[in-house]
């Protein structure tokens, strides 16, 4: 009754300031309401008038596509392709974790965290799913996972991550150097990340991509990690800030290890990530990083410019 009656209702109050981002919301999650194409001027009209009375920053708005032929001005061909890649990515992502679907099974699990492993379409290896709840809200978590030099600081995994080409607002290009977890050895790669806004949370993908700048380097495996590798992190219904996260670890690590060594070294890097790695890091940061600077973060992202960093 709620959807059907009194939400939709609601929705076509004019006197309702944020009426364009409310409906834009409800249209993108639950499906577009009927009504006629005199409504539908109407709103327009209502909206464009609204729109010059309130005042909204980027970080408030829903995110436009993402992807579009213009994004690639301006670009040479590598980097068109890494921004195709990306999108790639993030479709494979999203796909896999609607569905629902596939032959998971449960390898580890504490509390409200699960490891998942099983397989997804067009992959030969393993992937990894983890799953949990985490105590902070998803614009300031998104904050901490994204910003490069916020995880070098504080993910001891990584021995190198940084940011090496801005593609634009929503695309980069990451190398990333991975510290020796147990019997594993370190890796290497680079990846071309993509973000948007997704059901009220966040959504980040990513894949392998060749620069020719980053050769691989004596002593240091280079991993490769397939399109669908990423994480989405939502906001939990009844409960403000808290995050339920899931991610999606598409990477072969490449190298002579067996597959059980792999299955019970990645599992618990991901379990030991949720219950132990998270919480302690977001109490470091508990001062550093507010909802007020996420957001200007995420403003900072939707401003970036083409920018190579080698």
């Amino acid at each position: 009754k709620f959807y059907d009656e009194s939400f939709p209702k609601w929705l076509q109050n004019p006197a309702n300031a944020d009426y364009k981002l409310a409906k834009m919301y409800v249209s993108e999650r639950f499906g577009d309401t009927t009504e006629s194409k005199k409504q539908k001027e109407q709103k327009d009209d209502h909206d464009n008038k609204s729109d010059k009375k309130v005042n909204r920053s980027p970080a408030s708005l829903p995110a436009p596509d993402i992807y579009s032929e213009k994004h690639l001005i301006g670009l040479n061909l590598d980097e068109q392709e890494w921004v195709k890649m990306g999108q790639k990515s993030m479709k494979a992502l999203l796909r896999e974790l609607e569905s629902n679907e596939g032959d998971w099974q449960e390898k580890q699990a504490e509390g409200s965290t699960r490891v998942l492993g099983g397989n997804i379409p067009g992959v030969s290896y393993k992937a990894f799913k983890g799953m949990g709840m985490i105590q902070a809200s998803p614009t300031r978590l998104f904050n901490l996972i994204y910003d490069a030099k916020l995880t070098s600081d504080w993910d001891s995994n990584k021995k190198v991550y940084k940011v090496v080409n801005v593609l634009g607002p929503h695309f980069d290009v990451v190398y990333v150097q991975t510290n020796k977890i147990g019997p594993i050895s370190s890796r290497d790669q680079c990846k071309v990340r993509v973000w948007k806004r997704y059901k009220g949370g966040f959504a980040v993908a990513s894949c392998s991509v060749n620069v020719k700048d980053y050769k691989p380097i004596s002593g240091v495996v280079r991993a490769a990690t397939a399109p669908g590798d990423g994480l989405i992190l939502l906001p939990v219904a009844g409960r403000p800030g808290v995050t339920a996260m899931t991610n999606l670890m598409v990477s072969d690590i490449k190298g002579w290890v067996p597959r059980s060594v792999v299955d019970m070294t990645v599992g618990g890097a991901i379990l030991k990530f949720y219950r132990e790695t998270l919480p302690k890091t977001l109490k470091k940061y508990q001062s550093s990083i507010t909802e007020e600077s996420a957001r200007d973060y995420i403003n900072h992202l939707l401003n970036r410019k083409h920018d190579i960093r080698h």
